[in-house]
């Protein structure tokens, strides 16, 4: 039991001490990263507020176009939604009056039809009164005789 113990507590301790080892390490690489970058930063003349006052007069140009055009797109959208609403309307119209041209058709197809069916008859009419009319100078010369 405690000869277990103090082996497992031994390697405890020895990943402890690599860990703190690769820490210190890591923490050794990173200060001279920074020292490096610190040191081309001042080479190069360029520091966090170089940077933010090279692009601030751009950024503030770029907030001022979108504040601007959003306040132009608020109308535009309105006028769109009214548009669409009149286009809405219209369409509804003209489904109404295709459904009544439609109709006049039907009735239009029914008036021909009753017409074609008086003008045959008017024809019936018209041979039967000339044969009525040819029968009637018949008679009336035989009555003369």
């Amino acid at each position: 039991g405690r000869d277990k113990e103090k082996k497992d507590m031994g390697e405890l301790n020895s990943r402890f001490a690599n860990y703190i080892e690769g820490v210190k390490l890591l923490e050794a690489q990173n200060k001279c990263l920074v020292e490096e970058v610190e040191k081309l930063r001042k080479m190069k003349g360029w520091d966090g507020q170089r940077i933010k006052e090279e692009y601030e007069d751009e950024i503030q140009e770029a907030r001022e176009s979108i504040k601007t055009m959003s306040q132009e797109l608020a109308p535009l959208q309105a006028k769109n939604m009214a548009l669409q609403d009149k286009l809405d309307t219209q369409d509804d119209e003209i489904n109404g009056l295709r459904k009544q041209i439609d109709s006049i058709h039907a009735d239009m197809d029914k008036m021909k039809q009753i017409v074609g069916d008086l003008e045959g008859e008017c024809s019936v009419l018209r041979l039967e009164n000339e044969s009525l009319s040819k029968e009637n100078d018949q008679l009336k010369k035989d009555v003369q005789r």
